[in-house]
């Protein structure tokens, strides 16, 4: 249509060039599973998000930590529009654990999203809230209930497979390679962030690489 099409920093590369999704997920070439259209989307023009693009009375809210950059749009009524800031109650309840790209930066997040002063707020797979505050409170502590877990398992050292392994066996998740590949990216997140906090460390047995909570 000739419409402009925005994204913040690094999400505006891969929109043009989709093949970075998933090599960032699998962390290599990508399976041929992972290269299907939603993962890999056609490349599309984008030119990098900055504030002057935005229309008259609209304003944003950083929200990285689900992805790479992520941002939240408040137009002037009042209606802000959160992203995947945050997943329904019953998603939590039911699976737990979904992707996350910096766990840091979406704890920061939640607590900036609790902040944001709107009418409604319209989440990317939740009905629309007038307050947020309670789900984002309930995605925080998931988050921390998650790395509980990570940390339980861990407390002999496992190896990255072996801690893959038993996240999906104690979530129930259903095993398939998009899966292991999403879940999988999201536990070494979670590994890298626990670690810079000091509670899991890497340790080396001859050629394997372990993660043990200190």
């Amino acid at each position: 249509t000739g419409c402009e099409v925005y994204a913040p920093g690094v999400c505006a590369q891969i929109l043009r060039f989709p093949y970075l999704e998933p090599v960032s997920l699998f962390g290599g070439f990508p399976t041929k599973e992972m290269r299907t259209k939603f993962v890999m989307a056609k490349s599309c023009h984008c030119r990098e998000f900055t504030a002057d693009v935005l229309p008259e009375g609209m304003d944003f809210v950083n929200l990285s930590g689900h992805d790479f950059e992520q941002i939240g749009f408040k137009t002037s009524d009042g209606v802000f529009f959160a992203a995947d800031s945050v997943v329904s109650r019953e998603t939590v309840e039911k699976y737990k654990i979904a992707f996350l790209y910096d766990i840091a930066e979406h704890l920061k997040s939640l607590e900036r999203l609790k902040s944001v002063d709107a009418s409604l707020f319209i989440p990317s797979h939740c009905e629309p809230l007038r307050d947020i505050s309670e789900l984002a409170d309930r995605n925080i502590q998931n988050v921390y209930e998650v790395a509980g877990v990570i940390k339980e398992l861990c407390k002999n050292g496992l190896s990255i497979d072996e801690l893959i392994e038993k996240v999906f066996e104690k979530f129930g998740i259903k095993l398939y390679i998009m899966q292991y590949e999403l879940i999988g990216s999201t536990v070494r997140s979670y590994l890298s962030w626990l670690n810079s906090l000091g509670e899991i460390t890497p340790v080396f047995e001859g050629s394997k690489l372990l993660w043990k909570t200190s």
